[in-house]
Protein backbone atom coordinates (compact mmCIF):
# COMPACT_ATOMS: atom_id res chain seq x y z
CA UNK A 1 0.00 0.00 0.00
CA UNK A 2 0.97 3.61 -0.67
CA UNK A 3 2.47 5.77 1.87
CA UNK A 4 4.85 8.57 2.41
CA UNK A 5 4.87 11.85 4.01
CA UNK A 6 2.09 12.97 0.83
CA UNK A 7 -0.16 10.04 1.32
CA UNK A 8 -1.32 8.30 4.77
CA UNK A 9 -4.89 7.36 3.55
CA UNK A 10 -4.12 3.68 5.01
CA UNK A 11 -4.01 5.22 8.50
CA UNK A 12 -7.52 6.85 8.01
CA UNK A 13 -9.26 4.03 6.46
CA UNK A 14 -8.26 1.27 9.06
CA UNK A 15 -5.74 -0.53 6.91
CA UNK A 16 -3.10 -0.03 9.26
CA UNK A 17 -5.17 -0.86 12.57
CA UNK A 18 -6.42 -4.09 10.76
CA UNK A 19 -3.04 -4.97 9.51
CA UNK A 20 -1.75 -4.62 13.29
CA UNK A 21 -5.36 -6.58 14.79
CA UNK A 22 -3.97 -9.54 12.59
CA UNK A 23 -0.10 -9.43 12.97
CA UNK A 24 0.97 -8.27 9.48
CA UNK A 25 3.35 -5.92 8.24
CA UNK A 26 2.43 -3.09 5.86
CA UNK A 27 4.61 -3.27 2.40
CA UNK A 28 4.77 0.98 2.45
CA UNK A 29 4.95 1.29 -1.27
CA UNK A 30 6.52 4.86 -2.73
CA UNK A 31 7.54 6.29 0.60
CA UNK A 32 9.25 8.57 -1.28
CA UNK A 33 6.48 10.29 -2.58
CA UNK A 34 7.34 8.82 -6.13
CA UNK A 35 10.60 10.81 -5.64
CA UNK A 36 9.29 13.92 -4.22
CA UNK A 37 10.14 13.94 -0.68
CA UNK A 38 13.88 13.77 -1.82
CA UNK A 39 13.96 17.21 -3.10
CA UNK A 40 15.50 16.55 -6.52
CA UNK A 41 12.19 17.97 -8.29
CA UNK A 42 12.03 21.77 -7.68
CA UNK A 43 9.80 22.12 -10.89
CA UNK A 44 8.25 20.27 -13.50
CA UNK A 45 11.47 21.07 -15.75
CA UNK A 46 13.28 18.42 -13.33
CA UNK A 47 10.98 15.40 -14.22
CA UNK A 48 12.41 13.37 -16.75
CA UNK A 49 10.89 13.49 -20.38
CA UNK A 50 8.31 10.57 -20.92
CA UNK A 51 8.08 9.75 -16.83
CA UNK A 52 4.65 9.03 -15.75
CA UNK A 53 4.90 11.48 -12.85
CA UNK A 54 3.38 14.38 -15.43
CA UNK A 55 0.39 12.51 -15.06
CA UNK A 56 0.40 12.06 -10.86
CA UNK A 57 -2.29 15.44 -9.78
CA UNK A 58 0.82 15.66 -7.51
CA UNK A 59 3.08 16.88 -9.58
CA UNK A 60 0.83 19.08 -11.47
CA UNK A 61 2.13 22.37 -12.23
CA UNK A 62 -0.87 23.85 -9.68
CA UNK A 63 -0.13 21.35 -7.26
CA UNK A 64 3.52 20.65 -6.97
CA UNK A 65 4.88 24.15 -5.74
CA UNK A 66 2.84 23.81 -2.50
CA UNK A 67 4.09 20.23 -2.14
CA UNK A 68 7.28 21.76 -2.27
CA UNK A 69 6.78 23.65 0.97
CA UNK A 70 6.39 19.97 2.92
CA UNK A 71 10.27 19.03 1.30
CA UNK A 72 11.39 22.09 2.45
CA UNK A 73 10.36 20.90 6.61
CA UNK A 74 11.85 17.50 5.54
CA UNK A 75 15.26 19.12 3.89
CA UNK A 76 15.55 21.47 6.90
CA UNK A 77 14.73 18.69 9.81
CA UNK A 78 17.62 16.89 7.95
CA UNK A 79 20.04 19.00 7.76
CA UNK A 80 20.21 19.04 11.63
CA UNK A 81 20.62 14.87 11.31
CA UNK A 82 23.21 14.99 8.95
CA UNK A 83 21.06 13.21 6.57
CA UNK A 84 19.09 13.95 3.14
CA UNK A 85 15.46 14.36 3.11
CA UNK A 86 14.59 11.44 1.24
CA UNK A 87 16.35 9.73 4.62
CA UNK A 88 14.58 11.43 6.69
CA UNK A 89 11.15 10.32 5.34
CA UNK A 90 11.96 7.13 5.51
CA UNK A 91 13.63 6.99 8.59
CA UNK A 92 10.58 8.82 10.27
CA UNK A 93 8.29 6.19 8.81
CA UNK A 94 10.44 3.50 10.62
CA UNK A 95 10.55 5.07 13.87
CA UNK A 96 6.28 5.61 13.34
CA UNK A 97 5.61 2.34 11.89
CA UNK A 98 8.13 -0.14 13.50
CA UNK A 99 5.90 -3.24 11.70
CA UNK A 100 6.40 -0.82 8.38
CA UNK A 101 8.28 -1.91 5.37
CA UNK A 102 9.01 0.78 3.02
CA UNK A 103 10.43 -0.23 0.19
CA UNK A 104 11.82 3.30 -2.26
CA UNK A 105 12.61 2.77 -5.66
CA UNK A 106 15.84 3.46 -6.11
CA UNK A 107 16.99 3.96 -9.58
CA UNK A 108 21.05 3.27 -8.98
CA UNK A 109 23.67 2.41 -6.44
CA UNK A 110 24.11 5.18 -4.91
CA UNK A 111 20.30 5.89 -4.45
CA UNK A 112 20.04 2.11 -3.12
CA UNK A 113 23.10 2.84 -0.49
CA UNK A 114 21.58 6.08 0.34
CA UNK A 115 18.21 4.95 1.16
CA UNK A 116 19.53 1.93 3.05
CA UNK A 117 21.28 4.31 5.50
CA UNK A 118 18.02 5.93 6.66
CA UNK A 119 17.78 2.49 8.91
CA UNK A 120 20.70 3.85 10.75
CA UNK A 121 19.09 7.06 11.91
CA UNK A 122 17.86 7.28 15.19
CA UNK A 123 14.85 9.79 16.46
CA UNK A 124 13.94 10.22 19.91
CA UNK A 125 10.19 10.36 20.26
CA UNK A 126 10.60 14.55 19.68
CA UNK A 127 11.95 13.92 16.56
CA UNK A 128 9.38 11.70 15.36
CA UNK A 129 6.46 13.85 16.76
CA UNK A 130 8.25 17.14 14.87
CA UNK A 131 8.08 15.19 12.08
CA UNK A 132 4.14 13.66 12.72
CA UNK A 133 3.13 17.43 13.06
CA UNK A 134 4.84 19.03 9.76
CA UNK A 135 3.12 16.11 7.81
CA UNK A 136 -0.06 16.40 9.91
CA UNK A 137 0.54 20.67 9.37
CA UNK A 138 1.06 20.30 5.62
CA UNK A 139 -1.70 21.05 2.64
CA UNK A 140 -0.79 17.98 0.16
CA UNK A 141 -2.37 19.26 -2.92
CA UNK A 142 -3.21 16.47 -5.50
CA UNK A 143 -4.09 12.92 -4.98
CA UNK A 144 -1.26 10.10 -5.49
CA UNK A 145 -2.82 9.11 -8.50
CA UNK A 146 -5.48 10.48 -11.19
CA UNK A 147 -9.16 10.25 -9.95
CA UNK A 148 -9.65 7.40 -12.41
CA UNK A 149 -7.32 5.16 -11.03
CA UNK A 150 -8.43 5.69 -7.31
CA UNK A 151 -11.82 4.05 -8.11
CA UNK A 152 -9.81 0.47 -8.47
CA UNK A 153 -7.15 0.87 -6.25
CA UNK A 154 -7.86 -1.03 -2.33
CA UNK A 155 -7.38 2.50 -0.31
CA UNK A 156 -10.81 3.53 -2.15
CA UNK A 157 -12.48 0.38 -1.96
CA UNK A 158 -15.15 -0.30 1.25
CA UNK A 159 -14.38 0.53 4.57
CA UNK A 160 -12.54 -2.61 6.40
CA UNK A 161 -15.20 -2.42 9.23
CA UNK A 162 -18.14 -1.99 6.70
CA UNK A 163 -17.45 -5.50 5.06
CA UNK A 164 -20.02 -7.98 5.23
CA UNK A 165 -18.54 -10.57 3.44
CA UNK A 166 -18.75 -13.87 3.89
CA UNK A 167 -16.06 -15.83 6.51
CA UNK A 168 -13.81 -17.95 5.29
CA UNK A 169 -14.50 -22.01 5.86
CA UNK A 170 -11.46 -23.59 5.18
Amino acid sequence: MEFSPFERGIEASGFVAAAREMGISVVACSPLGRGLITGRYQSSDDIEHGHFRPTLPRFAEENFHKNLELVDRFRAFAAKHGATPGQMALAWILAEHADFVPIPDSSNVERFEENAYAADIVLDAEDVEALRAAVAAADVRGTHYPREYLARMAVDNVPLGAWKGKKSTG
